[in-house]
């Protein structure tokens, strides 16, 4: 299952290529989200949606996607590697592999300038 990103409202700013600093600070922020999915706590794991995600993927439709995940790939198991951050059309997607029973997929999280999430993709292993 695949959920697209939802359009940033008007006024946001999108993000510029993240400093090391950044890229760090969103790194620690999709994998708290990937923990908090991991551990059904889909209520946490929705509040940095911005507005038009959240409207998308409220926690119900979150907890169902990952449910979906592990009907496909077998339990989670866990972080898989080392986390890519990747500057995208004025946002910046961070790339979490992830571990479960029959393959690894990555999730890819993309954060707006204010650290709001505004979109969730799975894809395969080292794709963009």
């Amino acid at each position: 299952p695949t959920t697209q990103p939802a359009t940033a409202p008007a006024d946001t700013q999108p993000a510029t290529a993240p400093t090391t600093q950044q890229g760090q600070t969103l790194s620690t922020l999709a994998t708290t989200f990937v923990d908090q999915l991991a551990k059904g706590q889909f209520k946490d794991a929705a509040k940095p949606f911005d507005e038009p995600m959240l409207k998308a993927l409220p926690p119900e439709k979150l907890e169902k996607l990952w449910k979906d995940l592990a009907a496909v790939n077998g339990k989670y198991l866990g972080l898989a590697g080392a986390l890519r951050t990747k500057p995208i059309a004025g946002y910046i997607a961070v790339y979490v592999p992830t571990h479960w029973e029959k393959q690894n997929v990555d999730l890819k999280i993309v954060f707006i300038k204010d650290h709001h999430i505004s979109g969730l993709w799975i894809v395969k292993p080292g794709d963009d």
